[in-house]
């Protein structure tokens, strides 16, 4: 009988045999592999120590206050790169082009710096730092920060089915907003204290745009101002009512303004604070063109500029920074003097007046008028001896 034979040459049964040896080799090679055990006795494992640990929580509270601050610069090199780019101009001018090519390097050094962990959390304090600088009347902007914020996973659209039974219930998972007939879910249920504050800017900057411009800036701000008299880091309200001044009438004005420390995170320097608009309307509208400004906490606290001989002041910035010491100190003049006048109706004592309000020898002291947007700065020096930062734009 003749046997077939397949192209290779080779008969069936010798196929078949080939086929029960590969199978074989192949089970061998997918067998479980035993990993010898380690010696024991050669892993040393030491106590951590109260100071190691102590050593390390420092040393991570460092890289965070780096990242938040290196976040928050970030945001502030991004928006410069932005408005150089928009000005059809800067390809024309050779200083336009450096100015360009220095932020972008800086750009770039920020975000490769450390490790992935670190640029994440820069990242997420540069979202942080964005939503709360984002104005509430321009809704496309809102609607921009909402877009990236479930972009990066925070959040997400809610579905039809879960839009449904949040209306059945009656109630939203906590974190949830609501923007442009949409309704938004916190993508976590387990929340880290990072999710929470993003969760708490959103809300704050989504129930701003259901009030108008005043009403925005008053939600966005603390109205509680003994924290701006004391220096205390943070977003402030500034109010000043309708009235008027001889023959002169003048509507109420909403000011947003921010104390911070511009030394914050770093190690070699000493805090300095700095008091900057955010934002302003009606009659302290002004003030709003100041934005991206400060001045430094000091001056306002003593209510007179102070600047060395070397750094003194152009006329221009000197006459803008006492409007705006002025101002601020009548605001809370105002405020002071109300919270006293409501202070008669309880049993409790008022407050003695702090050093802000009751003011020094030397400078201006706000009192009980407010200065209008036209006022004249008062009389004083353009330069008064000590050290003290010049503002600058940022």
């Amino acid at each position: 009988m003749k046997r077939r034979m397949t192209m290779d040459g080779k008969t069936g049964s010798t196929v078949i045999s080939d086929a029960f040896k590969k199978a074989e080799e192949k089970k061998t090679k997918e067998a479980p592999r035993t990993i010898p055990l380690p010696d024991l006795s050669k892993i040393e494992v030491g106590t951590v120590s109260g100071e190691r640990l102590t050593a390390i929580n420092k040393e991570a509270q460092e890289r965070k206050e780096w990242a938040e601050n290196a976040g928050a610069k970030l945001a502030q090199i991004q928006e410069e790169i932005r408005k150089l780019e928009g000005d059809q101009n800067t390809r024309f001018s050779p200083t336009g082009q450096q100015l360009l090519a220095h932020y972008k390097d800086a750009e770039q050094r920020l975000l490769t710096a450390g490790d992935e962990s670190l640029r994440q959390h820069m990242e997420f304090s540069k979202l942080l730092n964005e939503v709360r600088s984002t104005d509430p009347t321009h809704l496309g902007e809102v609607g921009e920060i909402i877009f990236r914020v479930c972009q990066m996973g925070r959040y997400k659209i809610a579905s039809e089915q879960e839009v449904e039974a949040g209306r059945k219930e009656g109630k939203w998972p906590a974190g949830t907003i609501f923007f442009e007939k949409k309704v938004y879910l916190s993508f976590f249920a387990e929340k880290s204290s990072g999710q929470r504050a993003l969760e708490a800017e959103l809300r704050k900057l989504v129930d701003a745009v259901k009030f108008s411009k005043a009403a925005s800036i008053k939600t966005r701000g603390n109205s509680d101002l003994s924290g701006l008299v004391s220096g205390k880091t943070g977003y402030y309200y500034l109010f000043s009512p309708k009235r008027t001044e001889e023959d002169r009438k003048f509507s109420e004005g909403h000011a947003l303004v921010e104390v911070k420390d511009i030394n914050k995170g770093k190690t070699d320097k000493k805090p300095y604070g700095v008091v900057e608009v955010r934002d302003a309307c009606g009659s302290l509208g002004w003030m709003a063109e100041d934005r991206g400004r400060w001045i430094p906490f000091l001056w306002v606290e003593r209510g007179r500029v102070i600047t060395s001989n070397e750094k003194r002041l152009e006329k221009n910035e000197f006459d803008r920074a006492v409007r705006v010491i002025r101002v601020i100190r009548a605001l809370v003049d105002v405020w002071s003097k109300s919270q006293k006048s409501a202070a008669t109706l309880s049993p409790e004592p008022s407050s003695e007046e702090t050093p802000m309000l009751a003011g020094e020898s030397g400078g201006p002291v706000a009192d009980s008028k407010l200065a209008s947007a036209d006022s004249k700065p008062v009389a004083t020096p353009p330069a008064v001896a000590g050290k003290s930062k010049k503002p600058v734009k940022k």
